[in-house]
């Protein structure tokens, strides 16, 4: 589909013309209902104006009992669409100056309902309704310090029955009690359920034509949540008024002026796309401020046409779910948001990589190996469950590599695909040490097309001989001889007249026993042969007096345990673990 009409943000703005009050007829535009103990008319002599126009006057009777009235009718506006409320009214309290105490109310703003309660209309906002509107009070009253007050506050209900008040603010001003005051209410939509809302409220003069003075305004707007209100099929704009028992003062009001200006949505905020796979996307997506969309419109574009085509896809959800394209292509995509109204702009577009659908081919791991000797042939290792990654037609090759080549190198790798299996050779080059065999499977694939498997062989140095030359050949060991045995080193004491040990028994007529122990790194699993071998002497024993017995033990030999009898040493090997050896 190809896209050549460019779209424009549409706004119109539904403004009421002022109900001035002029006639009858202004007043039966709303639909009242006044409690019977008061009277709500249009007299052509109370309003606003010099020379004097037509206006409403509000009055009870005499009697102990509440009074007051509601008036309202429907916005010209879907609400849904509707980005600013706003709503001014002249007000005028002056009789409520001519005695104390005495208090007048009137209360004017938006509600999303109908509900009257007919024996207190006056509740029409704050507690009959889902409702935001504006306080406004004229009160006398002296031994409180309400010296002709003047007070204002917000008030939000988002729920029957009950209210949130906000912005409350007053002045004494015995001056401007007298005079006709203007009052403004404004509304503003940020989001779908969230609201600012400012007062103003000015003195107009004695006859309501002076430069306006202001005595009272919100410091900011105020921000409010009112999630019913936002989403209300139908709003009423209206005027509630109250005074109080026994009193016979009026209220008068003049100029109502509603204006609601309907917007279309916002440019939504595309964000990131979610559940990318080879095949498709989520798209998503947040609103604008202001008012709400009824739809989406999102397009989708690939990185080449940029746009210049595109697919269409209208959704009501703030999401969408794409299916059907090609791997490892890029796709674009962005949304506007319309209403009844007309459409935003287009917003911001995102990028979208699709993934490969090649799955990575694959290998049983590999278990680490060693310690081996130096001197070890070459070793076979079998590589097992060797696959493709489950997909047909793809040939695997395998490498493998060594992170030292100077204690193994490169190991070398016999496999044919499409086998299962396949065999690594190695061969240590003669460097007791450790190196990290990395081997590397590849289906030739553009992408997710490798696959590794590391392990780590040990190299380690096999026994070595000692031929006790030197006392400190001993230190090779580990030692540990009873009280009455010492053994020494002599350099012309063993065979040949070269170095060697002296076990020599002290003349206690105890056993002696001696325990020299060594540990070897290479293991008895990698072994095939062991040879231990010790040339020994046990001349002495004939240089026995009559009457007498000497008898010298050797064990030589080797084991996988190593639990040393201290006080018997020389039980060892037969007694203390489990062992190879050789008793003489």
């Amino acid at each position: 589909m190809k896209r050549t009409l460019a779209l424009a943000l549409i706004t119109t703005t539904a403004l009421a013309q002022p109900v001035t009050f002029e006639a009858p007829s202004d007043l039966t535009a709303f639909t009242s209902t006044v409690t019977s103990n008061s009277t709500l008319v249009q007299n052509v002599t109370v309003g606003a104006g010099n020379p004097v126009t037509g206006g409403l006057r509000f009055q009870g009777n005499t009697s102990n009992t509440d009074r007051g009235s509601i008036s309202y009718k429907p916005v010209a506006a879907t609400p849904s669409t509707i980005s600013t409320w706003q709503q001014s009214v002249l007000v005028n309290f002056r009789e409520a100056n001519d005695t104390d105490p005495d208090k007048h109310e009137t209360r004017f703003g938006f509600s999303a309902g109908t509900t009257v309660n007919s024996s207190k209309p006056w509740e029409f906002f704050h507690k009959n309704n889902i409702a935001i509107h504006l306080v406004l009070k004229g009160e006398n009253k002296s031994t409180e310090g309400k010296n002709s007050q003047i007070a204002a506050e917000l008030s939000s209900s988002s729920v029957v029955g009950s209210e949130t008040k906000f912005a409350a603010a007053f002045v004494n001003d015995a001056t401007s009690f007298e005079h006709w005051l203007k009052a403004t209410l404004t509304i503003q939509r940020i989001g779908a359920d969230t609201f600012t809302a400012s007062y103003l409220i000015e003195s107009l003069g004695v006859d309501g034509t002076a430069a306006p003075v202001t005595l009272l305004q919100t410091a900011a707007p105020v921000s409010i949540t009112n999630a019913p209100f936002g989403s209300a099929t139908n709003h009423y704009e209206g005027f509630a008024l109250k005074t109080e028992k026994l009193k016979t003062t009026s209220i008068y009001l003049d100029d109502l002026t509603t204006t609601v200006t309907a917007s279309a949505p916002a440019t939504p905020t595309a964000l990131a796309a979610t559940a990318v796979n080879s095949g498709g996307f989520t798209a998503n997506w947040s609103t604008g401020a202001g008012p709400v969309a009824s739809s989406y419109t999102l397009e989708v574009s690939t990185q080449a046409d940029n746009f210049s085509s595109f697919t269409t896809h209208n959704v009501t959800s703030l999401s969408h779910t794409l299916t059907g394209l090609t791997a490892l292509q890029t796709y674009l995509y962005r949304v506007r948001a319309t209403n009844s109204i007309g459409s935003s702009a287009d917003s911001a577009v995102i990028a979208v990589i699709l993934p490969n659908t090649n799955a990575p081919p694959g290998m049983d791991a590999i278990a680490n190996i060693g310690p081996v000797a130096t001197y070890a042939p070459a070793t076979v290792v079998n590589l097992t469950n060797i696959t493709a990654g489950g997909e047909s037609g793809q040939t695997v090759t395998i490498t493998a590599s060594s992170s030292d080549p100077s204690i193994i190198p490169h190991p070398t790798i016999s496999y044919t695909a499409p086998a299962t299996t396949g065999t690594l050779t190695f061969d240590p080059a003669g460097i007791a040490g450790s190196a990290v065999i990395t081997v590397t499977l590849n289906d030739g694939q553009a992408e997710n097309n490798l696959a590794t498997r590391s392990f780590t062989i040990s190299v380690s140095d096999p026994p070595t001989n000692v031929a006790f030359e030197s006392a400190t050949d001993a230190t090779d060991f580990f030692n540990i001889a009873t009280a009455n045995f010492t053994p020494t080193h002599s350099a012309n004491g063993g065979a040949s007249s070269t170095g060697g040990l002296n076990m020599r028994l002290a003349t206690t007529g105890a056993d002696s026993g001696y325990l020299a122990i060594r540990n070897q790194t290479y293991p008895l699993s990698n072994a095939t042969e062991i040879v231990s071998s010790l040339k020994f002497n046990v001349r002495e024993i004939d240089n026995v007096a009559a009457g007498q017995e000497r008898k010298a033990e050797l064990r030589i030999g080797i084991s996988p345990t190593n639990t040393v009898p201290t006080a018997k040493p020389d039980e060892y090997f037969h007694k203390a673990n489990q062992a190879l050896s050789l008793k003489i």
